[in-house]
């Protein structure tokens, strides 16, 4: 109970739950059910029939085939075209039921009106996925939504997997795989790498692949997954965050039907220590009407979007640049210890940035251990050796300052990350090859500490250190909010160990919560809400006047464990008017919050 000096009265849980669905929509509830064995035919296929095959390798029908051969796919590949016995040098059928052997997926490049026929045909073959390419559903008129609702149907009845439709496919850069029509694959796709992509958008995936082609980074896989009859977003990032060939996944999310999924989905990214990065898109009325229009897909609550990713560890961007930024962060595959980090310079402006932007994100700029900085003016007297650390344009004279500055802040600096800004270094033909080869033998000393080293460069030189795990950025304040990233994924991964499930044991108590309100001190709001993608949601705020100005408090996603308690807390506005509450009182606020989350599980 609180003392009569408490700082802290909590007033009320506010539920606000919807009862009363019909059948029909209990029937039409999502079952949050994601099977891995079920998507496998999607992403690594022995055999691929086409269907509205085309001779001509520019039309859609016609494009799959020819990226497919062209890159090297080892499996069969089945035309299938009413009118052509051959296409593409391949033999054709004139249905897929004709085509020999077990078929792993079907591409569907037909007008709408024939796509459920192609599809029951799958069915009765015994097709295990099919990918629709087919625009003129969900997204464009309520006949479309409902024949749409078919495919959803067929695929349910048959255990037959449907990508889209209104769909640009899937790309495997294992199996070499390409069932999309997107032009961007037209030249190759390049070798494998280690970054999933999923996306609603089909342009925005090839898009993606363009721009990652563009930053040296390559892809394990990419699906986009359109208007999501019936394997969705959530399904696909499951998927790659159980695959041992994918490190980080890039996720486009323009909405979301079925929230527990996608959280479910992103649990599991989570436990598996593999970095989310996500754009979503449609936080405004014009935003989220281009949603509606494109995938026919709800944009949903901006807030409730934005605390479940945060909720989960994924990385919001905002921009397609810091969505790359991140990704390519995070596929260094090193993540700092600590929040801790040094800041090295040759300019003192920059040094200032860097400070602002690391601390504006949570990093610790804390200054350098004494004999570090003893050690620095030793080399450069008039250094300033704090953090940052300017070693000042004095590296034009002797360039080596830069190697034997970093060498010592690396060694004995104490931090988790170090971040160096090293003028042009990365355009100058000398020292380039030098700076790669002092970013290695730091690398190999000192692979506890991510370093990341920030200046005006070329892409060669970026690969080249991004191959030794080392980041590279042009733009300083980039580079420290990479760092901040990796850093809050170190977080998010490590607390996810201490977040047990039991829920809704307490029901009971729950229910009396309204009648534990201590007078006086800071009044605190606990509310309950239903979202209609996410279920039920925990909120917590000040009450009266400070609630008024400080407005909207933070959110969850019920039920939450104590350590999701304690990050709402600290992340409340106005955090500071409770720091004269006492260590009781906080963990009675962490406790009724765990408690009056559960609700929803004991009913």
């Amino acid at each position: 109970m609180a003392h009569e000096s408490s700082a802290l009265f909590f007033v009320a849980i506010a539920p606000e739950r919807v009862e009363g669905r019909t059948n029909r929509e209990l029937v039409d509830m999502p079952s949050h059910i994601i099977d891995l064995a079920s998507l496998k035919p999607i992403f690594e296929p022995a055999s691929i029939a086409v269907i509205g095959a085309s001779r001509d390798p520019t039309k859609i029908g016609g494009l799959p085939i020819a990226f497919t051969r062209a890159n090297g796919f080892a499996g069969a590949i089945h035309p299938v075209n009413p009118g052509s016995a051959e296409v593409q040098g391949l033999p054709a059928y004139s249905r897929v039921a004709e085509v020999p052997g077990p078929l792993d997926l079907a591409i569907v490049a037909l007008p709408s009106a024939g796509v459920l026929a192609a599809l029951k045909d799958c069915a009765a073959k015994g097709v295990r996925a099919a990918v629709v390419f087919s625009s003129g559903f969900a997204e464009v008129s309520e006949e479309g939504r409902l024949q749409q609702t078919e495919i959803t149907a067929l695929a349910r009845c048959s255990g037959m997997r449907v990508v889209g439709p209104n769909c640009m496919g899937i790309v495997d850069f294992r199996s070499r795989a390409v069932a999309s029509f997107h032009p961007a694959y037209r030249e190759g796709i390049g070798p494998a790498g280690r970054i999933a992509l999923v996306s609603q958008s089909g342009a925005f995936s090839g898009l993606c692949f363009m721009m990652a082609q563009d930053r040296g980074l390559a892809f394990s896989a990419s699906a986009s997954t359109g208007n999501e009859a019936d394997v969705d977003v959530a399904d696909c990032l499951a998927y790659f965050a159980a695959d041992p060939g994918t490190d980080v996944i890039l996720l486009y999310l323009e909405g979301c039907r079925d929230g527990r999924k996608l959280m479910d989905a992103l649990g599991r990214a989570r436990a598996a220590r593999k970095p989310v990065i996500c754009m979503k898109p449609g936080a405004t009325e014009a935003g989220a009407a281009a949603v509606a229009a494109h995938t026919a897909s709800s944009a949903g609550s901006e807030e409730v979007f934005a605390a479940v990713l945060r909720q989960m560890g994924a990385y919001r961007a905002q921009s397609i640049e810091e969505f790359f930024d991140i990704g390519a962060a995070a596929a260094a595959g090193v993540l700092p210890r600590d929040d801790r980090i040094g800041l090295l310079t040759v300019s003192g402006g920059i040094g200032v940035l860097m400070a602002d932007t690391a601390e504006r994100l949570g990093l610790s700029v804390a200054p350098a251990p004494e004999r570090v900085q003893a050690k620095i003016r030793a080399l450069v007297p008039f250094a300033a050796t704090r953090n940052p650390i300017d070693i000042t344009g004095h590296v034009v004279a002797d360039r080596s300052l830069i190697d034997r500055s970093l060498e010592i802040v690396l060694a004995e600096g104490g931090y988790g990350s170090v971040v160096a800004s090293v003028g042009s270094t990365g355009r100058n033909p000398i020292y380039a090859p030098r700076m790669i080869e002092t970013a290695a033998a730091l690398r190999e000393r000192h692979p506890e500490v991510l370093l990341c080293i920030t200046c005006l460069s070329s892409l060669e030189f970026r690969k080249a250190l991004q191959a030794l795990g080392v980041l590279s950025f042009e733009e300083p304040v980039h580079a420290v909010r990479a760092v901040a990233a990796l850093a809050a994924f170190r977080r998010s991964f490590d607390a996810a160990t201490l977040m047990p499930a039991d829920a809704g044991r307490l029901h009971h108590a729950a229910t009396r919560l309204p009648a534990s309100v201590a007078v006086g001190g800071v009044e605190m709001v606990i509310g309950l809400r239903e979202d209609p993608a996410f279920g039920l949601m925990i909120s917590l705020g000040f009450g009266g006047r400070l609630g008024e100005a400080l407005g909207a408090g933070v959110l969850r996603a019920a039920p939450i464990a104590r350590v999701e308690a304690l990050a709402m807390i600290e992340e409340l506005p106005g955090r500071a008017v409770l720091a004269k509450a006492s260590a009781v009182e906080m963990e009675t606020l962490v406790r009724m919050l765990v408690l009056a989350s559960e609700i929803d599980a004991a009913r």
